[in-house]
């Protein structure tokens, strides 16, 4: 590895790194870093902050102290993903390029939204700015997977996560809410919420266990809370009803005779149910990523599918002399982790 490859790996480094500080606000678009380097200085950076925002190019030019604006044109842009190259929700940031006189773009991994993929950098090219692509390229790529999914299947990124017991107890019998993992443990997952656009339950997990399903544990905003089951089944004072966050529910009964229909609350009747049409039909709101909590028969029944993208599962303490067993899952092992007393395993689908 020369010097110069050296060096555009560490800045791409950076530009990750900044990245993932928006990943509880930009789904579902893309995180993205970028950083402004001026003789191996640093001399801007930004991040993609808020989905709607200001991209991470046009953040890092506007952080360029005063009294270095006129270093820019002889600057290098880092970007993480390739600079978008269409009015969206906001400019081109090719547009800002060419506008700041920047002679020179690295960037990792292309972006897969159809009106950009590879356009951003065809255009650079022709109005004479160096672009280097490919630094990081792996790692580049996975850090966009959930954008890649949301813009090719129109369905979110799918993340399973549930506890189970070290004898593979997902829930005790008779059934009744019982707590399997530890408080930090919960902590934890109450930041994979802050992270998510909507968190899914079935209507048996509503019914035994009332959660609340927000992010009471951990800084952040609470997801859209997602049911799926008969509204009929619904008791005025469940905790899913409540105001600390929006419910959608999709209703599986017969036609419904009463509504539920609130300012925080709604429910949804699809002609043609089917977990595919309900995953549909999120991407259509926004929602690029998708947590799912439970139950098991809900938690088998996308098992089953080529939908989902991950699984969390938590092996704690908790112990019940019987009960369910736990889903099985059908992945391939890609972490291990422990978080206190409990052990976390991270499963990829099988492609």
């Amino acid at each position: 590895m020369n010097s110069n490859q050296f060096s555009h790996e560490v800045f791409m480094q950076r530009c990750f790194d900044l990245a993932r500080m928006g990943r509880t606000g930009v789904s579902p678009n893309p995180m993205v870093g970028a950083v402004l380097v001026h003789q191996n200085k640093i001399i801007g950076e930004g991040y993609h902050e808020q989905f709607g925002g200001d991209h991470a190019e046009v953040r890092a030019v506007a952080s360029v102290a005063p009294e270095k604006r006129h270093l820019i044109p002889d600057a290098t842009l880092y970007v993480s993903l390739e600079p978008c190259c269409f009015y969206g929700k906001t400019p081109a940031c090719t547009d800002l390029i060419r506008a700041q006189r920047i002679k020179r773009v690295v960037v990792s991994a292309l972006d897969p939204t159809p009106e950009v993929n590879g356009q951003g950098v065809v255009q650079l090219k022709a109005s004479g700015v160096e672009v280097i692509t490919g630094v990081l390229e792996a790692a580049g790529k996975s850090l966009i997977a959930r954008r890649g999914k949301f813009v090719n299947t129109q369905m979110p990124w799918i993340t399973l996560k549930f506890a189970q017991t070290q004898s593979g107890l997902f829930s005790p019998l008779p059934k009744s809410r019982m707590m399997i993992s530890t408080p930090l443990t919960q902590r934890w997952v109450h930041k994979m919420r802050a992270e998510a656009d909507a968190i899914m339950v079935g209507m048996d997990t509503v019914l035994v266990d009332d959660p609340a399903l927000t992010t009471r544990f951990y800084p952040g905003n609470s997801p859209l809370r997602v049911v799926i089951g008969d509204v009929s089944r619904l008791r005025a004072d469940l905790q899913i009803l409540n105001r600390d966050a929006k419910t959608l529910i999709y209703h599986t009964g017969k036609e419904i005779t009463e509504s539920l229909e609130t300012g925080h609350a709604r429910v949804v009747a699809l002609e043609t149910f089917s977990l595919k049409s309900v995953f549909q039909d999120l991407a259509a709101q926004n929602i690029g990523n998708l947590l799912i909590e439970g139950g098991s028969r809900l938690l088998q029944s996308v098992l089953a599918t080529t939908y989902w993208d991950e699984a969390i599962i938590i092996r704690g303490a908790g112990f019940f002399p019987e009960g369910t067993p736990a889903p099985v899952v059908p992945g391939t092992l890609t972490n291990r982790k422990r978080c206190g007393e409990d052990e976390v395993l991270t499963f990829a689908r099988k492609c």
